[in-house]
């Protein structure tokens, strides 16, 4: 249940103000941050086990000749080098959290090179989406 305050002048209002300003900016997100950030490598993990992307579409199957070359027919994976920067900390991840007055947020994503041909695709190669979020894991993180 929410506090009530009772003002017995129009004055009182901005010592009201000043309260909230000063709890808001006393908060400290950083622990939330650190949260969520494990939030996003849980579900990139799931999203290369499930080989689908983050809105739930099946990444489209490797050629057939892709197949014969790596031996396997799994999407996005020859070293395991793409995942593990999604799925881990690793030197290849981007991971940023920050915690300043009236600015605070979460930078998420992967330094590896060919990441992003993959992302979204090329001429030559179906896009396979890999990097996101999707609107039940929105959810999760308001919760």
């Amino acid at each position: 249940m929410a506090n009530q305050i009772v003002l017995e002048k129009i004055e009182d209002l901005q010592t009201v103000f000043d309260g909230i300003q000063s709890d808001w900016n006393d908060a400290r997100f950083m622990p939330v941050l650190e949260i969520i950030t494990g939030m996003f490598e849980t579900s990139h993990f799931s999203y290369f086990a499930d080989r689908k992307s983050p809105g739930g579409e099946p990444w489209a199957a490797l050629a057939p000749r892709t197949v014969k070359a790596k031996g396997h027919s799994r999407q996005l994976y020859l070293t395991g080098r793409l995942m593990e920067s999604l799925a881990n900390t690793t030197s290849d991840s981007y991971r940023d959290a920050w915690d300043e007055t009236k600015n605070h947020g979460v930078s998420f994503g992967t330094q590896v090179e060919y990441a992003m041909f993959h992302q979204d695709g090329t001429e030559h190669i179906p896009q396979r989406e890999h990097v996101g979020t999707n609107e039940t894991q929105l959810e999760a993180i308001l919760d």
